[in-house]
Formats: structure tokens, sequence, C-alpha cells
């Protein structure tokens, strides 16, 4: 949870999925960074489902991965979340 200042109070912000979202399955991620962005791309690669998919993945070993969803953030605020992550991430 992170904590901002408004008018010199303190306020939590508190995360809250609505009933209308929805968890989303990864098992491939794609992680470019810029000066100013960091942009993370998480996809969905299935196996394929008939064996024409499969003759035409041996023929150009090119998988298609579906992105399900896609985070772009300010570099600062990935600094941060490395940050947290390195100090949840420990052992």
């Amino acid at each position: 949870m992170a904590k901002k200042q408004l008018n010199k109070k303190e306020i939590q912000a508190v995360p809250v999925r609505p009933f209308s979202g929805q968890r989303v399955y990864s098992n491939h991620v794609e992680i470019n960074v810029s000066p100013i962005e960091l942009n993370i791309k998480f996809c969905d690669a299935r196996p394929p489902e008939n064996i024409f998919e499969l003759e035409e993945i041996d023929e150009t070993r090119v998988l298609e991965v579906p992105i399900v969803s896609e985070i772009v953030m300010p570099v600062e605020v990935a600094r941060q979340l490395k940050k947290i992550l390195n100090e949840r991430l420990e052992d």
C-alpha cells in the first residue's frame, strides 16, 4: 500500500479489484527500459493447437505469444518496485 501526502494530511491508497476485474495468467514476460519508462508485457505462451500450427512453428522458428496485459511506468516508480521486490524476495 502506498502512502501519499494531500494537503499535509497522510492518505493511504488501497488496491481494490472491482467485480469486473480479473486476474491474468502469464508464463512469458518481456521487459524494455528507456531513460523515462519501464514497459512490461505479460504474455500467455500456449502450445500449438493442431499439427498445422506445429508445422508452421517448426518451419518459421517463431512462436507468437499473445500479450494479455501491458504495464508502462515511469522509471522512478520502477526503481521503487525494484526496491520493494528485493526486500520481499530476500531469503
